[in-house]
């Protein structure tokens, strides 16, 4: 009997191990690393929800295009940061919130250069945010599946940055102060 009991307290001990690694990486994710997921889904979701009435609304082509690539970027990123989200058990939004709803609601009633104008002035303002967000998290980050997307992540915003300040330059500066 004893003999057969072996067996199965090592089995018994593979399966607890296996269910509490499973529970440890779900519950081992940091509450900075939570809240940096809200963040990024967040921020994510607006600048996809913002660039596609871009793509509609503005008249500059160099906006039309960046809008484009923005839709493009962070869609793949938004989904590259769900399954992340999902294994931490963090819920990730839908729809607008906040001030980036707030933004959406300013966008809708502007068309053409005013439109043009308003809205690189946000994706300077949101790029400008997002980075440091990333920057942040990369080095203060916990979670190894999250710190990679991270460090992926993170160049692509770098060159929206400096792409979107780039825009913004080449506006001047009456079409730059305008919300």
């Amino acid at each position: 009997m004893k003999n057969n009991s072996v067996p199965t307290i090592i089995s018994v001990l593979i399966a607890t191990g296996l269910v509490f690694s499973v529970t440890a990486r779900a519950q081992g994710v940091s509450a900075e690393d939570k809240a940096f997921i809200k963040k990024a889904a967040a921020g994510g979701l607006a600048e996809v929800k913002l660039s596609e009435l871009a793509d509609t609304r503005a008249s500059d082509q160099k906006v039309k295009d960046f809008a484009k690539q923005m839709v493009t970027d962070h869609t793949k990123a938004n989904d590259e940061l769900k399954p992340i989200a999902e294994a931490a058990k963090v819920p990730v939004p839908t729809e607008l919130q906040g001030e980036h709803e707030a933004a959406y609601k300013r966008l809708e009633k502007l068309s053409g250069e005013k439109f043009d104008a308003a809205y690189v002035k946000i994706m300077v303002s949101d790029h400008d945010k997002t980075v440091a967000l990333f920057e942040d998290a990369s080095s203060k980050g916990k979670d190894p599946t999250l710190k990679g997307f991270i460090d992926k992540t993170l160049p692509v915003l770098r060159e929206h940055k400096e792409h979107i300040h780039a825009i913004a330059k080449g506006m001047g500066p009456a079409e730059g102060k305008a919300a």
